[in-house]
């Protein structure tokens, strides 16, 4: 074959992906091969858009067929926009009425009420902050040129304050609707609580069980990011691109095989990340000064462009203990929290039977009020199960092997899991003037709700309802209707 520089070459050399003419002659031709954007590099079609960066320059990976941004998809850009900015907005609300109304929680109950709910706000707060800030990300910082710069994403400071956040966030508002549900619970148990005044040694109490929640949920998210922990927490290293020795990211398998190709055998089949490093930057000669940046760790959360807590871990993961541990814990809290509710409507009902089963308008209030707490008790047992016990069920599968589950990542991290921190602010309280204002147009868009909304302001029963009733023989009326329109 005579190229077009005039050399002769045999003709077994044409097509076989590599450049023997030395102007790419005996390649140009071929169908059968991908050309890097930059450099003369042939790749087999089957590498192209396959996941993995063979190109140095990242063209087969980033192109207008396959190339990737942190959103990928308009739906879920819709979707981390919206649910954003309502948990952002209606945590923030409920976070300054609830400040606001600390002050006046006269009784133990509604103090420790008040705060487990600020403290469910606050998580879901971050929860909406950490949303937002994707999306800002994705829409006007990134857009179509993540693809390139993933890597310097994924190693970004930016990127593991997210990934803390949402894992902060998340943790305190589980934590926080556990101790609620208990809280009620125990308060429906012992009637007599819900007079018991909040003296100074019940503030201490429950601060010192709020401040606890705080700090358990802050350890859970930067245990992953302590230096200490790296040999357990850091997925891998990004090398400057002027190096050109590794292309993308490269765990430790692949760092150990290489400085077993360099250095010969080696003591330790398993190095520590701080020993890669030493040995890595020895590998280069001081011609290429290389700094301190020239390797970048990829941190736990830099698992994907989203940053979310690595959930879906392998067999060989080293984080699988950590992160079973917190699916437990996960589990656990869920399954309490609905037995919890589940034992309130129990209580609840069995208390006001012989109420609710009179004639005249107790036993109607009766009766509204055990309906809107089934409802509710429905709601919070629903949202929890739909949030968590899929997403667990995905993890457990992903771990087994069933099924690759990496990318779902995005699904998970914008839709199912935040979705409770816009409807945790909906059923555990509904001061916010937002709540207000959706709850007029819910009514609007419901005639026969708009009805009997009505109907209730003119017999002056529009307030919320107690959520703990009076085991004791029956109230009078007037005791009843106090009992009733009390707020928890």
């Amino acid at each position: 074959f005579k190229c077009e520089n005039n050399l002769c070459i045999e003709f077994k050399m044409l097509c076989d992906l590599v450049d023997d003419c030395g102007d790419a002659s005996d390649e140009k031709h071929c169908s059968n091969h991908f050309l890097c954007t930059e450099e003369r590099q042939f790749l087999p079609l089957n590498q192209r858009c396959d996941g993995t960066f063979d190109c140095n320059d990242f063209s087969d990976e980033c192109n207008e067929e396959c190339s990737k941004r942190i959103l990928s998809g308009g739906l879920y850009r819709f979707f981390a926009w919206v649910i954003g900015l309502f948990a952002f907005i209606l945590n923030f609300e409920l976070i300054l009425c609830s400040l606001k109304k600390l002050a006046s929680c006269k009784t133990s109950v509604k103090l420790s009420n008040r705060i487990m709910i600020l403290l469910i706000c606050v998580g879901d707060f971050c929860i909406g902050i950490y949303l937002i800030a994707i999306a800002v990300f994705d829409t006007f910082v990134f857009r179509e040129t993540y693809c390139i710069h993933q890597f310097s994403w994924l190693t970004s400071m930016t990127c593991i304050a997210l990934g803390g956040l949402n894992t902060f966030g998340s943790q305190l508002s589980v934590f926080s609707m556990t101790s609620l549900s208990i809280h009620r619970v125990h308060g429906i148990r012992k009637n007599n609580l819900t007079q018991q005044p909040a003296t100074t040694a019940v503030k201490v109490v429950l601060s010192a069980q709020g401040g606890f929640f705080v700090f358990f949920a802050l350890a859970i998210a930067l245990i992953p990011i302590m230096s200490s922990l790296e040999d357990y927490f850091v997925n891998g290293l990004a090398y400057d691109d002027s190096i050109g020795l590794f292309i993308g990211i490269v765990d430790k398998k692949m760092e150990t095989d290489a400085l077993s190709a360099f250095y010969g055998r080696m003591k330790d089949d398993v190095l520590s990340w701080e020993l890669i490093n030493e040995m890595m930057y020895r590998l280069f000669s001081h011609e290429h000064n290389l700094g301190s940046g020239f390797q970048r760790k990829v941190h736990f959360y830099g698992n994907d462009g989203v940053c979310l807590f690595k959930y879906f871990v392998e067999r060989d993961d080293p984080q699988r203990v950590y992160v079973f541990m917190l699916l437990t814990i996960n589990v656990c809290s869920f399954l309490l929290i609905s037995l919890c509710y589940v034992g309130i409507g129990y209580m609840t009902f069995k208390s006001s039977k012989y109420l609710a089963q009179s004639v005249g308008p107790i036993g109607q209030k009766v009766r509204l009020r055990n309906k809107k707490m089934q409802r509710r008790i429905i709601m919070i047992i629903m949202t929890d199960f739909l949030c968590w016990v899929p997403f667990i069920t995905i993890c457990f599968l992903h771990h087994v092997d069933v099924i690759d589950a990496s990318s779902l990542y995005i699904t998970f991290s914008i839709i199912f899991l935040p979705i409770n921190s816009v409807i945790n602010p909906l059923l555990y309280d509904d001061d916010s003037p937002t709540i207000r204002v959706l709850q007029k147009l819910s009514l609007y868009c419901n005639p026969c709700g708009a009805i009997r909304h009505l109907m209730m302001r003119k017999t002056g029963d529009h307030r919320r309802e107690e959520i703990y009733p009076k085991r004791a023989s029956l109230p009078q009326p007037s005791k009843l209707n106090q009992d009733l329109d009390d707020d928890n």
